[in-house]
């Protein structure tokens, strides 16, 4: 037994330590993204549902989707940092099973439908500033329908990977990932990532030029100037996803011109996308009005009603009431 208990030691021992930090602030990160992501979702829904309009649906869409990204990847990460003792010991190949692969699919279409939830949000934004004569474009039901056709194209796109059996389970890496050099990979980087941003980028264009030769129209104007905000915000957030994903491409590129890896590239990777998710899901909170001041009136009725339980009417109490509330 104890030699059992030794040669387990040794081998928790052979985790490199520099592995361990990156794990630790990925899974930091991506715990900090799936709560304030599952918060945003509930104020969203249980708190403004009586006027859940398209820019609240829109919003929920792309919460979901980082949702499930951040739950993936943590999953991913949770696997590899439990595989990762086994770092020092030899002979452990390990074939790819079905939730292996069926992972890196998730992930991967999760990936794009949070790319393409960017989408909507910019397209909605072209409906009401330019095409705001078009009632029909603001439709609920039709988001709705969009959205659903979204989420499908999102997985359909992914699909080609997987019929074309090349996903491979990474030794040192402990999950499944089609290799960096192969024309999937390509394909991927391109659709879930690329094809978004061209798209975008140039509806922001769009939006920014139509505003600046906005009609003399006060009431018109008023309006897009409050559209000329919510794209400020949106182009804020869309930094962030191309910052997201450069590091990732960086690290492509640089493969495949050099043809080397280092042993952090792949924990590196994750732990900048971690963070970028954890940005954004704080970013969504901060960078909209109306749900940040629901989150600040939830704060004010917490503390207001945590103040009347313990001292009643306490000058000490009604300092710090006042401070958390100066907060929002």
């Amino acid at each position: 037994m104890s030699n059992v208990s030794d040669q387990n030691s040794t081998v928790i021992n052979d985790i490199p330590f520099g592995y361990l930090i990156c794990h630790i602030f990925t899974l930091l990160s991506l715990s900090v993204g799936i709560l304030i992501s599952s918060m945003t979702l509930c104020i969203l829904i249980f708190y403004r549902r009586s006027y859940f309009d398209v820019a609240t649906l829109l919003t929920c869409n792309t919460c979901v989707a980082n949702l499930l990204l951040c739950v993936t990847i943590g999953d991913l990460i949770l696997s590899g940092l439990y595989d990762d003792r086994y770092l020092g010991s030899v002979n452990i190949v390990t074939p790819p099973n079905r939730w292996c692969i069926t992972r890196y699919v998730l992930m991967c279409g999760f990936i794009a439908s949070f790319y393409h939830s960017y989408i909507l949000q910019a397209a909605n934004r072209v409906f009401r500033v330019i095409f705001y004569r078009h009632k029909f474009l603001q439709n609920y039901l039709l988001y709705l329908i969009t959205i659903s056709i979204q989420w499908f194209i999102s997985f359909l796109i992914i699909m080609p990977v997987l019929f074309w059996n090349v996903i491979l389970y990474l030794e040192n890496e402990h999950y499944c990932q089609a290799p960096l050099s192969s024309n999937s990979t390509f394909y991927t980087a391109f659709t879930i990532y690329f094809i978004p941003l061209l798209i975008m980028i140039p509806m922001y264009i769009w939006i920014w030029l139509h505003i600046r030769r906005s009609t003399s129209n006060t009431l018109r104007k008023q309006q897009n100037l409050r559209d000329f905000l919510v794209l400020k915000r949106l182009i804020i957030q869309m930094s962030v996803l191309i910052s997201v994903g450069f590091p990732v491409m960086a690290i492509w590129i640089v493969y495949l011109i050099t043809g080397y890896l280092h042993p952090y590239t792949h924990r590196i990777q994750w732990l900048t996308v971690s963070f970028g998710l954890a940005c954004i899901s704080v970013m969504i909170i901060l960078l909209t009005p109306n749900l940040k001041n629901v989150l600040c009136n939830i704060i004010k009725s917490v503390t207001r009603l945590q103040t009347n339980r313990i001292i009643p009417a306490g000058e000490i109490m009604n300092q710090t009431r006042n401070s958390a509330t100066n907060l929002c």
